[in-house]
């Protein structure tokens, strides 16, 4: 399985308006408890208010991304059986799946050239998380990110050192904020 960090909301169970929980607040027009069905979430999983999202108060939900994550866990985790006795172990294994799937993002993103030295590590990495996503449902319930973490650490750390220096000697010595900045890849 080759991951990918497209988003296909026609092939998820509506996940992120349903497992995760909100706050109204200038980001979400109303309050939402975790693995309740957003009231804009119609019964085939789509949103009734997609193309005015920002214009009814729900800027937060244009600019969540989910990596890929959730129509990863809807048609291979849990193979497009959504039946209701699996709803709750489905909403329990998406923020983790998410998760996952960020940190293969980094991973993947992480390959420049000024980390040609690491991609074999990456590589390793890359093929362990994705056999993690691969995992059925019941293993992947099971799977503790937490050593997983500690293991993605070190080399994100790597990553960001690499690509921090190649622009120490510049002039302009301004402190950057990287966080939600695409980089140009060298």
């Amino acid at each position: 399985m080759e991951p990918t960090f497209q988003i296909d909301c026609t092939k998820c169970f509506g996940l992120c308006c349903t497992a995760l929980a909100f706050s109204k607040s200038s980001d979400f027009g109303h309050d939402k408890p975790e693995a309740t069905p957003c009231r804009n979430l119609d019964a085939d999983y789509s949103c009734r208010i997609h193309d005015r999202l920002r214009d009814s108060g729900y800027k937060g939900c244009t600019v969540y991304d989910c990596f890929g994550a959730g129509q990863h866990l809807s048609q291979r985790t849990f193979e497009g059986d959504d039946a209701p006795k699996r709803r709750q172990a489905i909403y329990a294994a998406f923020p983790k799946m998410v998760h996952l799937f960020e940190m293969m993002w980094y991973i993947t993103d992480g390959k420049r050239d000024v980390t040609r030295d690491i991609h074999d590590q990456l590589d390793e990495t890359l093929a362990a998380l994705t056999r993690y996503a691969a995992l059925p449902a019941d293993q992947f319930e099971r799977l503790d990110l937490i050593p997983v973490r500690q293991t993605v650490r070190p080399l994100l750390e790597m990553i960001a050192s690499r690509v921090q220096a190649q622009y120490s000697g510049r002039r302009d010595q301004t402190p950057r904020d990287w966080v939600g900045k695409t980089a140009t890849r060298t």
